[in-house]
């Protein structure tokens, strides 16, 4: 099966709206899911938490009941297998860790990188590496 990685936005956008998907499977990152879960829960202040706030509570608690069983529903690469390659990467170019585990884990998964909200680090350091980034 064919993977995209997604961040944040397009899982949520994906939860709310599965006519959305596309053929093939999805992953995200464990720091995407968390931010999702976070926002969810109301302990953020971001763009997720702003897209979410308007949610009826009850929809809201349903969705994140569905965030934290999201491995049901999309891969997840574990945190703990990238770290070793996010290292090494990191020594190569300097970079924040959404960016590092975003680009490491579209790697391991050979896979594209789709987006809600462009990143500018995450776009330039996926040119830089050859992996596909689309916003969408």
């Amino acid at each position: 099966m064919t993977l995209t990685l997604i961040d944040d936005h397009r899982v949520l956008d994906l939860l709310t709206n599965p006519r959305a998907a596309k053929t093939g499977g999805y992953a995200t990152t464990c720091s995407w899911w968390w931010r999702l879960a976070s926002a969810l829960s109301g302990s953020r202040r971001g763009a997720l938490s702003r897209r979410t706030a308007g949610f009826d509570p009850a929809a809201r608690e349903a969705l994140l009941a569905t965030v934290g069983r999201l491995r049901e529903h999309l891969v997840i690469v574990d945190l703990g297998d990238l770290i070793p390659a996010m290292a090494v990467l990191s020594r190569i170019q300097p970079l924040n860790q959404l960016a590092a585990e975003a680009i490491v884990a579209a790697e391991v998964l050979e896979a594209p990188i789709e987006v809600a909200i462009d990143t500018p680090p995450i776009r330039s350091l996926a040119a830089t590496r050859g992996v596909p980034y689309r916003v969408v």
